[in-house]
């Protein structure tokens, strides 16, 4: 009896290391981290990129996901702030991703940019666009990466209008305070030819802007930039309908908002279209002709590929690929495949250049069409 239970024993503890050993391969996965606001004002951009990594994910794992392991991802919320950012880079250290998407805000970016160059991880971000998460990246080598545009080029893309303009023109700049606005008015005032015959900070939070109007308006100044976020453009916008300025008004992207129309056009009787309003913000992404097919997959699924979507998907997209021809995980080998190599992305074809800023269109400045915004012809 004694010899059954031992050779019975043995059996099993065969059988249970070979369990082990075939279930091995099964248990190998590549962790990717996604470091968004996962909470908050920035929960719905958060999403949407979160929505593009997964189908990316989704189409690169039924393909025998990357070095014939699966991708997984590790999604962790910063809160948009630089603190938890560090908090999170720190958890995903921990986790053991090889690589980051995101973060989403600037600050987030730029300070765990810092804890991921040190421990060997590669960072994309979709949607930062301070122009020290590259220009400052930690390992000059590479590891930073970025598929946005640098926040420079929404000033650039304003200037260049200005300097087209037949007559010249006599420019007031507003700016409201914010780090976005003094961003904003920092790269302009980097870029204008001649001082601005009127600037002034508004104090954020105001119902009405009706008094700054009245002085913009004394000013002279035919073109006016607003440097601030949407609900006070909006305002001050309002104030200089009530005064009948005929300035042409230009703005950032913080103005591409769905109530932006509404909040200019309802109850005012003072304006009936939104001429003359125009906005520097990037191209839609969902118009390139490479991104046809992948936006016809995102409505199958009844995902709206909006904002950040694809921006998202292509992130994914890359570091799979990247994986793929480095033939490892390994970090320095990487970043050789990232800083070299060419990537065909619903994006267009993007390379990075020395610094880790993708090949792709910055700014353009966009008018309305209705309610619609369209690139200016």
């Amino acid at each position: 009896m004694m010899k059954h239970l031992s050779l019975l024993k043995k059996i099993c503890t065969v059988f249970a290391v070979s369990i082990i050993f075939l279930a091995s391969p099964a248990l190998a996965e590549i962790r990717i981290g996604v470091a968004l606001p996962l909470s908050g004002l920035y929960a719905p951009l958060s999403q949407q990129i979160i929505n593009g990594a997964k189908l990316a994910l989704e189409k690169t794992n039924i393909s025998s996901g990357a070095l014939n392991e699966k991708i997984s991802l590790v999604i962790l919320d910063d809160k948009c702030s630089a603190q938890e950012a560090k908090e999170i880079a720190n958890q995903l250290v921990g986790q053991k991703v090889i690589a980051v998407i995101g973060h989403l805000c600037d600050r987030s970016s730029i300070e765990a940019s810092e804890i991921y160059a040190k421990n060997k991880i590669i960072q994309i971000s979709p949607a930062s666009q301070n122009a020290a998460l590259t220009t400052n990246r930690p390992n000059p080598k590479g590891g930073t990466y970025r598929l946005a545009p640098r926040n420079e080029q929404q000033a650039t893309a304003i200037i260049d209008f200005l300097t087209n303009q037949k007559n010249k023109p006599s420019i007031a700049l507003i700016y409201d305070g914010t780090a976005y606005g003094n961003a904003f008015k920092a790269n302009l005032e980097k870029k204008f030819t001649e001082k601005p015959i009127f600037k002034e900070r508004l104090d954020i939070g105001k119902p009405n802007y009706d008094q700054l109007a009245n002085r913009l308006a004394d000013s002279g100044a035919t073109h006016i930039i607003i440097a601030a976020l949407h609900l006070d453009a909006t305002r001050l916008i309002r104030g200089l309908d009530k005064v009948e300025s005929n300035a042409i008004i230009l703005g950032g992207e913080a103005w591409v908002q769905k109530d932006f129309p509404a909040l200019i056009l309802e109850g005012n009787n003072n304006r009936q279209t939104l001429d003359q309003i125009y906005i520097s913000f990037p191209p839609d992404d969902r118009k390139r002709p490479e991104a046809k097919n992948i936006v016809q997959e995102f409505q199958q699924k009844n995902i709206r590929p909006s904002g950040l979507t694809l921006r998202g998907y292509t992130a994914l997209k890359i570091l799979s690929e990247a994986l793929g021809k480095a033939k490892t995980k390994e970090y320095d080998a990487l970043i050789q495949i990232l800083n070299s190599e060419t990537f065909q992305t619903p994006l267009g074809t993007i390379n990075f250049n020395n610094i880790g800023d993708a090949s792709l269109k910055g700014y353009e400045l966009h008018q309305w069409n209705g309610k619609t915004l369209e690139p200016l012809q």
